[in-house]
């Protein structure tokens, strides 16, 4: 899962959609969206857009047995990529 962790700590929305739909599609994305209560198509139609909600992104992470870690950074550490 080090490349859905890397993923997040970019900030960069296409990354994580990407890094997402590569775990997904490697697990079975029909097993994945039936795990996290999404239709197939919807969950392929948001990874492959590249801004997932947040409400998709956690439903497949806790499709795949994973969850956001939030922790405090020092201020300009990041850089967000909101488009």
């Amino acid at each position: 899962m080090e490349l859905v962790s890397s993923a997040i700590m970019s900030g960069q929305a296409g990354y994580i959609a990407a890094a997402l739909r590569v775990v997904a599609e490697a697990r079975g994305i029909a097993q994945i969206a039936s795990n996290a209560g999404v239709p197939a198509a919807t969950l392929e139609k948001e990874l492959g857009e590249g801004n997932p909600t947040l409400a998709t992104i956690l439903c497949v992470l806790s499709a795949l047995d994973l969850q956001l870690d939030v922790r405090h950074v020092e201020p300009g550490s990041l850089q967000v990529d909101f488009g």
